[in-house]
Protein backbone atom coordinates (compact mmCIF):
# COMPACT_ATOMS: atom_id res chain seq x y z
CA UNK A 1 0.00 0.00 0.00
CA UNK A 2 1.47 3.18 -0.95
CA UNK A 3 1.38 6.49 1.18
CA UNK A 4 -0.90 7.94 -1.37
CA UNK A 5 -3.71 4.80 -0.58
CA UNK A 6 -3.21 5.63 3.04
CA UNK A 7 -3.56 9.48 2.47
CA UNK A 8 -6.47 8.59 0.61
CA UNK A 9 -8.44 6.13 3.09
CA UNK A 10 -7.71 8.45 6.23
CA UNK A 11 -9.41 11.24 4.06
CA UNK A 12 -11.84 8.95 3.35
CA UNK A 13 -12.16 8.58 6.90
CA UNK A 14 -12.03 11.64 8.43
CA UNK A 15 -15.16 12.34 5.88
CA UNK A 16 -16.98 9.45 6.97
CA UNK A 17 -16.85 10.69 10.59
CA UNK A 18 -17.55 14.29 10.45
CA UNK A 19 -20.72 13.06 8.12
CA UNK A 20 -21.59 10.94 11.09
CA UNK A 21 -20.80 14.14 13.05
CA UNK A 22 -23.19 15.81 10.96
CA UNK A 23 -26.21 13.56 11.47
CA UNK A 24 -25.66 13.39 14.91
CA UNK A 25 -25.74 16.66 15.57
CA UNK A 26 -29.15 16.90 12.76
CA UNK A 27 -30.68 14.31 15.67
CA UNK A 28 -30.00 16.42 18.19
CA UNK A 29 -31.10 19.08 16.86
CA UNK A 30 -34.13 18.07 15.72
CA UNK A 31 -34.51 16.10 19.93
CA UNK A 32 -34.07 19.59 21.24
CA UNK A 33 -36.33 21.17 18.96
CA UNK A 34 -39.18 18.64 19.81
CA UNK A 35 -39.10 18.72 23.26
CA UNK A 36 -39.04 22.57 23.06
CA UNK A 37 -41.80 22.41 21.53
CA UNK A 38 -43.59 20.35 24.05
CA UNK A 39 -42.04 22.01 26.63
CA UNK A 40 -43.73 24.82 25.28
CA UNK A 41 -46.82 23.23 24.85
CA UNK A 42 -46.92 22.18 28.47
CA UNK A 43 -46.65 25.40 29.50
CA UNK A 44 -48.87 27.15 27.37
CA UNK A 45 -51.47 24.24 29.07
CA UNK A 46 -50.51 25.40 32.20
CA UNK A 47 -50.64 29.20 31.61
CA UNK A 48 -53.32 29.31 30.53
CA UNK A 49 -55.45 28.41 33.31
CA UNK A 50 -53.42 30.43 35.88
CA UNK A 51 -54.05 33.72 33.33
CA UNK A 52 -57.51 32.97 34.13
CA UNK A 53 -57.47 32.32 38.20
CA UNK A 54 -55.37 35.63 37.88
CA UNK A 55 -57.94 37.92 35.95
CA UNK A 56 -60.54 36.42 38.77
CA UNK A 57 -58.34 36.99 41.66
CA UNK A 58 -57.18 40.74 39.91
CA UNK A 59 -60.94 41.38 39.56
CA UNK A 60 -62.23 39.87 43.12
CA UNK A 61 -58.84 42.24 44.58
CA UNK A 62 -60.84 45.34 42.93
CA UNK A 63 -64.26 44.58 44.19
CA UNK A 64 -62.89 44.20 47.79
CA UNK A 65 -60.58 47.61 47.29
CA UNK A 66 -63.99 49.15 45.79
CA UNK A 67 -66.13 47.76 48.87
CA UNK A 68 -63.47 49.05 51.44
CA UNK A 69 -63.72 52.74 49.70
CA UNK A 70 -67.64 52.54 50.03
CA UNK A 71 -67.00 51.63 53.80
CA UNK A 72 -64.99 54.35 54.31
CA UNK A 73 -67.19 57.04 52.49
CA UNK A 74 -70.09 55.56 54.36
CA UNK A 75 -67.89 55.92 58.11
CA UNK A 76 -67.33 59.11 56.95
CA UNK A 77 -71.26 59.91 56.43
CA UNK A 78 -72.32 58.58 59.12
CA UNK A 79 -69.70 60.37 61.41
CA UNK A 80 -70.64 63.73 60.12
CA UNK A 81 -74.78 62.85 61.05
CA UNK A 82 -75.51 64.77 63.38
CA UNK A 83 -76.55 63.30 66.41
CA UNK A 84 -80.14 63.74 67.98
Amino acid sequence: MSSKESEQEIDLRIARIKNELAEAEARLKNEIAEILARLKKELAEVEAPLKKELAKAELQRGYIRAAARQKEILKGLLEQKPRA
